[in-house]
């Protein structure tokens, strides 16, 4: 949607019709940039251990806890779920897993 606001908008009906083209590519080529970039999310690809990282963390396993599941140490199950939230696109640890959740990459 697009809108002109003033105290005093005047435009002609050549100036008007100028502006609902200009609008109305503008709105259509946001909506394609927007399908470009979920398109190009939904071909994430997760390592094994970050998905078995992930699935440990949706129970509620710390990173400690991951490590010691896991025979890795801290550190190293901490660096998998930091990089699968990134790969996510998920601001936590929480988002992380609803978004691996809800692609189908652990259950």
């Amino acid at each position: 949607m697009v809108s002109l606001g003033g105290e005093a908008v005047e435009l002609s009906a050549a100036e008007f019709g100028q502006v609902s083209l200009v609008s109305t590519y503008a709105v259509g080529r946001a909506m394609q940039l927007h399908t470009m970039a979920n398109n190009t999310i939904d071909h994430i690809v997760l390592t094994p251990r970050e998905r078995e990282c992930l699935q440990w963390a949706a129970v509620g396993k710390s990173e400690w806890e991951i490590s010691q599941i896991l025979g890795i140490s801290e550190h190293t199950s901490e660096k998998h779920l930091l990089n699968a939230k990134s790969k996510l696109g998920a601001v936590n640890r929480v988002q992380a897993v609803a978004e691996a959740i809800r692609r189908g990459y652990i259950s």
